[in-house]
């Protein structure tokens, strides 16, 4: 499992298969859960503008923009090549270290 990012009144985790879980934080019990298939997480999310949406990066590339709700798609984008690093978001900027040697910068408005 990845750090667990704090999102409002819950937490959301992401593993190693795949699998995203949103838990309430007073209590533990699970809000939404969701695997995405063929991912890997071995970073944390981040929060994106807010609560209502977060930013992950599965280790093949890919980068996934998600309704916090209920980890529903809302964009997908591949890199060129694996990352491993958490998404540092800036605004409406999200950065990410990819190892192809490059940062990526890329602009997501939701």
């Amino acid at each position: 499992y990845a750090p667990a990012l704090a999102l409002g009144d819950a937490f959301v985790v992401a593993d190693d298969r795949g699998g995203l879980t949103s838990r309430r934080a007073a209590d533990g019990a699970k809000r939404a859960s969701k695997k995405i298939a063929g991912a890997k997480f071995f970073a944390e999310p981040a929060a994106l503008r807010g609560d209502a949406h977060l930013v992950v990066a599965a280790t093949d590339g890919r980068v996934f923009v998600l309704a916090a709700a209920d980890f529903s798609v809302v964009v997908e984008v591949s890199l060129g090549g694996r990352v491993f690093s958490t998404p540092v978001v800036r605004g409406r900027r999200v950065f990410l270290g990819c190892r192809d040697d490059r940062m990526y910068a890329l602009d997501v408005d939701v």
